[in-house]
């Protein structure tokens, strides 16, 4: 993939299920993990290992040793931790994300009982924001899988993130910007947009 794609190209790479989800991937498979990252990262175009979290993955001290834990595999790879429930919205994880060079990603979603709402936090010197869309009506039980991320974002939901990403920019060396309402292409429209409304 490195040579595939020009200088300045970063890809974000996502933790395999079974180090975030099920949470029992095996100890020889974190080693295969990180040596299949090796081109990447020797080409300088690997960016942060994202560490998706379900809603279920909630804020506890069991929990945090397993970032820990997770931090001390990956050595001085760049992580960012992504929460689904709004326990983790807390100066605690704050604090220790920042002690523990773990970034912080703020996402946008539906406005659901439990979710994380819009944030701008950066723990790192990196910022990280994902867009999920905001299909409430699919998200906790959608028919497929794909239905929890149909969503078109429109002007008027993207506007309030402007402040958001210009205050991230201003504090991180760079900034993590993605879309994950990909069903017909919807996120690569959604991206257009705000690029366009960055703009100005």
């Amino acid at each position: 993939m490195a040579r595939k794609v020009p200088d300045g190209f970063i890809f974000s790479v996502k933790m395999h299920n079974s180090m975030t989800h099920t949470r029992d991937c095996p100890k020889d498979d974190y080693r295969r993990y990180i040596d299949a990252l090796a081109p990447l990262k020797d080409s300088g175009k690997l960016g942060a290992l994202l560490m998706q979290f379900p809603w279920g993955f909630k804020f506890s001290a069991s929990n945090m040793d397993y970032l820990g834990d997770l931090k001390e595999k990956f050595g001085d790879m760049e992580l960012c931790a992504e929460f689904r429930h709004n326990s983790w919205l807390a100066a605690e994880v704050f604090d220790f994300c920042r002690s523990h060079d773990l970034g912080f990603c703020n996402v946008d979603q539906p406005r659901l009982k439990t979710l994380l709402d819009p944030t701008d936090i950066n723990t790192t010197d990196s910022g990280y924001i994902r867009f999920h869309g905001r299909n409430a009506a699919n998200w906790w039980k959608p028919a497929e899988a794909y239905m929890r991320y149909d969503h078109m974002y429109s002007q008027d939901e993207l506007l309030p993130w402007l402040p958001r990403i210009k205050k991230l920019s201003s504090s991180t060396k760079k900034t993590y910007i993605y879309f994950n309402n990909h069903y017909k292409a919807q996120a690569v429209r959604s991206a257009n947009l705000l690029q366009n409304l960055l703009k100005g």
